[in-house]
């Protein structure tokens, strides 16, 4: 089962404006890796950051109190992952975060990523780049009670 993390932590300036812009407690996103067990209580991850200037791969502390797990049973769970490492390298979308999230204009750069456009992705979701992680959220777990009724959304 494909897993989801949702940053809801402090953060910084930027983690701010996202979670006020999209009126969300999620300001990031990140695909846990499946089939690997922690190292030093912390989960190796892999999503697009600003911090890390975009997809990379780190290891951090899930159970901390800054992250909200969401498992996706509907998702392909290691092609997910394992298509995602191709991307590792890729520069982070600040242009697409702008105009599709700040101002609706639902424009990115398909060579670059920002972080729930890089993980809805991963997990098979079309248009991902209109995503917010709080869309992201909200979709996973619309999709999470479609699957658990035995019908896909």
């Amino acid at each position: 089962m494909a897993v989801l993390a949702f940053y809801k932590g402090k953060g910084d300036w930027l983690d701010r404006a996202i979670r006020f812009i999209t009126r969300s407690p999620f300001s990031h996103v990140e695909l846990v890796s499946p089939g690997h067990g922690w190292h030093d209580q912390k989960w190796p991850c892999i999503s697009s950051s600003t911090r890390d200037s975009g997809v990379r791969i780190k290891y951090l502390d899930l159970y901390n109190g800054n992250w909200e797990l969401v498992g996706c049973p509907w998702a392909p769970t290691r092609s997910s992952y394992e298509d995602a490492r191709k991307h590792l390298g890729r520069k982070y979308d600040y242009v697409g975060l702008f105009l599709s999230q700040f101002f609706h204009f639902n424009r990115h750069n398909k060579r670059r990523f920002f972080c729930s456009e890089f993980v809805g992705t991963a997990i098979g979701l079309d248009k991902a780049h209109r995503l917010s992680p709080s869309d992201l959220f909200i979709r996973a777990n619309e999709l999470n009670r479609a699957y658990e009724g035995g019908r896909t959304a």
